[in-house]
């Protein structure tokens, strides 16, 4: 069944096409659809119902046209022909039609059907009206992202977005595939079409692999629809309140790496997320992060925004809640929170505080949330940055990406995972994680951070070499780089780990004393994470034994 007759609510009351002098004549949707027939539909200038802004764009040159809908007043949808003048200004002339059916723009001149009265004016080279001095020239045909109801099948409803429903369903093209379709109620005004159309507009700027990818927009007809990328792995939000409790730290680690890749992507896109949480990241079939709901988003670096009544008050930072000043750095601090989501396994933040309570604590007593007991201390670490109440103190996204807590720690935990897989005899996951960590050490170029990474290496080792004597022992190093204590050595993960990090430190000390110096564990691990064949070495040992 086609998507546009299993819906329902679809405006079926009267349409009314009228002109600029304000005479309109009310038909009803039948009768309006002998404006926009099949040959409209079918015509490679039709548009459908996109604003006057993408429209514009789209007409280059002094007699580029086309015909699109648009809302003449509140719920009146109207046909026009938009064209770039000799004046290089873009104007939108209305199609209007008389009791006996005919089409005309002025009427001096009128035809049966709408691509007849096109046609005429293109072939005889009239003005469209006297002073205007417009002229049709070259139609512009659709772009590529503009799909056909037609082509889009429904499969079954996902749940509701701010616009309207959400929906599984199969576009069919040279090929068919699955994917996701948001809608657009057919009552919603002017207001609400042109910011659902902006965030259609916003997503066709990106192509990142952690962003949610759009095929297209279908504007021909209610119910207006953005086609995207499916997302079968659901939102991260729900998963992380499924699995939370028993999926691994590098898993989580990973969801909080790729979330920081995609918003770094992001922001040298100059794009303001301003809704950046949980629940809209979505998983896809194999669990990779994508960001996405662009529905709030901007391309201002800095934005202000008075209106503040439905956006969820525990992700804003403090500028926002008191200058309802929104920037890229608003969007650091709402990562930060979600980072914080990730390894508190989808609770919501604040725990037990309502919004007014959770302002009052952040804006007037500078309160900052503890980080799960879990999080590795250098993620924990990270986040405080990112909390900072000082826009300008927090770090770019770009920086969280590339920041040492991210790749180093990633490794590691990988590496662990690599460990605990081929020790079990699941040999095929082991070379799948290596695999992985292979591609990830190499694309996130961890020699670039290593300058950075020896810093705060030697801040952690200082901080555990208490009797300052330049050495630390093997408890040292398993508290630093797993982020444990004494009750973490009770459990069976932690233990598969142990074992293989013992093998690290029994390497780093090459001298045998149980101590190892600065100097020695700094050799070792960037010796280690300067080669790209490390990884690969190791799993043919493993295999091999």
């Amino acid at each position: 069944m086609y998507l546009q007759r299993k819906l329902e609510g679809v405006d079926k009351g009267k349409k009314t096409i009228g002109d600029d002098s304000k005479s309109k004549e009310t038909i009803s949707q039948s009768e309006d659809e002998s404006s926009v027939t099949d040959e409209v539909r079918n015509a490679d200038f039709y548009h459908g119902l996109i604003p006057k802004t993408d429209a514009e764009t789209l007409l280059k040159k002094e007699g580029d046209f086309l015909l699109r809908k648009t809302e003449h007043s509140t719920g009146v949808i109207i046909l026009c022909i938009s064209v770039r003048t000799e004046e290089n200004k873009v104007k939108h002339f209305v199609i209007n039609t008389d009791h006996q059916h005919l089409f005309y723009v002025i009427p001096a001149h009128k035809e049966k059907s709408v691509p007849a009265l096109i046609t005429w004016y293109k072939v005889n080279k009239t003005p469209l009206s006297p002073t205007s001095k417009a002229l049709l020239k070259k139609p512009i045909e659709r772009p590529p992202w503009t799909l056909n109801h037609d082509a889009i099948f429904i499969l079954k409803k996902l749940g509701q977005g701010a616009f309207g429903e959400v929906y599984l369903a199969e576009y069919v093209s040279k090929t068919t595939e699955r994917v996701a379709v948001k809608t657009m109620r057919g009552e919603a005004n002017r207001e609400a079409r042109n910011k659902f159309l902006k965030e259609a507009r916003m997503m066709r700027k990106y192509d990142h692999k952690h962003v949610v990818k759009i095929l297209g927009v279908a504007v021909h007809e209610h119910p207006l629809m953005i086609v995207m990328e499916c997302c079968e792995g659901g939102a991260l939000l729900s998963y992380l309140r499924k699995h939370g409790k028993t999926c691994g730290l590098i898993e989580k680690l990973r969801f909080a790496t790729e979330s920081a890749e995609g918003l770094a992507y992001l922001s040298k896109q100059q794009c303001v997320h301003r809704d950046i949480a949980a629940r809209n990241v979505l998983l896809s079939s194999t669990n990779v992060v994508k960001i996405s709901d662009f529905g709030m988003s901007d391309d201002k670096a800095i934005l202000h925004d008075d209106t503040l009544e439905k956006v969820p008050v525990k992700w804003l930072a403090p500028e926002v809640m008191q200058e309802k000043i929104y920037s890229l750095k608003s969007d650091v601090w709402a990562y930060g929170i979600m980072v914080w989501e990730i390894y508190a396994n989808g609770s919501e933040p604040y725990p037990g505080l309502n919004r007014m309570a959770t302002r009052a604590k952040i804006v007037v007593q500078d309160y900052r949330m503890e980080m799960p007991k879990d999080t590795p201390a250098e993620v924990t670490k990270l986040v405080l940055s990112c909390w900072e109440k000082t826009p300008d103190k927090r770090p770019e996204m770009t920086t969280v990406f590339t920041s040492s807590s991210f790749p180093l720690q990633y490794c590691l935990w990988h590496f662990l995972n690599v460990e605990k897989f081929l020790a079990s005899g699941g040999k095929e996951k082991g070379l799948r994680e290596a695999e992985d960590l292979l591609f990830f050490s190499t694309t996130h170029s961890l020699s670039t951070t290593m300058a950075s990474w020896n810093h705060e290496l030697h801040e952690m080792f200082r901080q555990h070499d208490k009797d300052m004597s330049g050495f630390i022992g093997k408890e040292d190093i398993i508290c630093m780089l797993l982020g444990a204590d004494s009750d973490d050595k009770k459990d069976p993960v932690f233990k598969t780990n142990l074992k293989f990090l013992i093998n690290v430190i029994k390497e780093a000390d090459k001298d045998g004393d149980a101590k190892i110096s600065f100097e020695e564990f700094k050799e070792y691990i960037n010796k280690a994470t300067h080669s790209n064949n490390w990884i690969i070495l190791i799993v043919v040992l493993w295999i091999n034994t």
